[in-house]
């Protein structure tokens, strides 16, 4: 179910013949500074995207945590790390397996867009 609903949102997103890896594990680079993963776990899929960052311009880590409240989301919740020494922010939810559709990625890919966005506009 993984695997279809994977290659499902790859077309979604004009990417033809992907296919969704033994290890579980996906990487994307989406954009020169963001890469998309996909991993999966007991249950679901974890789905992220990290955003790389130069100093000055990194996102406090209390804007970070705003932005994820829970009351500022209509979907799953998403939650917010840093790595890299706080130099990548990283957005990510857990999509649960059995209502995991195509359209549910690209929504969550979406959403972690916008919130990066809205991080990296104060």
């Amino acid at each position: 179910m993984i695997a279809y609903e994977i290659e499902e949102f790859a077309r979604l997103l004009g990417v033809e013949g992907l296919e969704w890896p033994v290890d579980g594990v996906l990487h994307l680079d989406i954009e020169p500074a963001d890469t998309l993963c996909l991993q999966s776990a007991p249950g679901g899929l974890v789905v992220s995207l990290a955003r790389s960052q130069a100093y000055p311009g990194i996102p406090s880590a209390a804007r970070l945590l705003e932005l994820t409240r829970f009351t500022n989301s209509s979907g799953p919740p998403v939650h917010v790390r840093r790595r890299d020494f706080g130099r990548t922010n990283v957005f990510y939810t857990v999509l649960p397996e059995e209502t995991l559709r195509a359209s549910a990625l690209l929504a969550a890919l979406d959403e972690m867009t916008k919130l990066h966005n809205l991080a990296d506009s104060v």
